[in-house]
């Protein structure tokens, strides 16, 4: 991809709620080459799409392309991990992703010693996105058996609950990032790092199209989650 068209790419990324880091070196357009490379057309359309859920028809209409035209951009772009996906490729609902949450997860099964030096060499988001004004990348959800019956909780914050009101084809499996990470980088715990995370909706979705992840049922997701208490994991979602 041009460098002009990747600076374009990451001043739009810069406006959604996560930003986009920034490189002493002044080369943050490299983590958009990887583990992937975007091409020019694909770069094009990532600045117009939004980071929010939006129809293929409505995308197409809203910036005045014909729907059949961008199908196989958005494609190269949700194989490449810059697009989640629900419902069907041709009637399904797309959302662009920033560098960040959720991205690297996506990204598990290409993860390696290299892409992780690539990526330990960005800094933090630059003095027009203070940490302060982002969206927290993660939340503890506690145990439901540690809370009181008489404490009001909301229902998103019980992993259960979730997994309950999921979609049948909308939970999904997949490695720990953080202990790969750790285990590639020669360090980490005992913890397992197979079928730990667990997907939703769209990450879901699009995580199983690019085979990072593997499709499972409301029970066995259940089953992971008391495996998780068993061997005194924390849940963390990231929403």
């Amino acid at each position: 991809m041009r460098i002009e068209i990747a600076k374009d790419v990451i001043e739009h990324l810069k406006k959604f709620p996560f930003g986009y880091p920034v490189s002493p070196d002044n080369d943050e357009w490299k983590l958009l080459e990887a583990p992937f490379s975007i091409t020019d057309e694909e770069g094009e359309l990532l600045c117009q799409l939004m980071p929010y859920s939006e129809h293929v028809d409505d995308i197409a209409r809203r910036i005045g392309r014909s729907k059949d035209e961008i199908l196989p951009l958005l494609d190269g772009l949700l194989h490449k991990t810059w697009v989640l996906r629900t419902g069907t490729r041709e009637d399904g609902r797309y959302t662009a992703m920033t560098w960040g949450p959720g991205a690297m997860e996506l990204q598990m099964p290409w993860l390696s010693r290299e892409l992780l030096e690539l990526y330990s060499k960005v800094g933090p988001l630059d003095e027009n996105y203070p940490p302060e004004a982002l969206v927290p990348h993660f939340r503890v959800l506690p145990r439901e058996s540690a809370i009181p019956h008489n404490a009001e909780v909301l229902p998103s914050e019980i992993v259960s609950y979730l997994i309950e009101q999921a979609d049948e084809n909308e939970l999904a499996l997949t490695e720990c990032l953080c202990r790969k990470m750790a285990r590639i980088q020669g360090r980490g715990c005992s913890a397992p790092v197979e079928d730990q995370c667990l997907f939703l909706g769209a990450f879901a979705v699009t995580a199983v199209e690019i085979d990072a992840a593997r499709r499972i049922t409301k029970e066995e997701a259940k089953q992971r989650i008391r495996r998780a208490q068993e061997l005194g994991l924390v849940h963390q979602a990231n929403a």
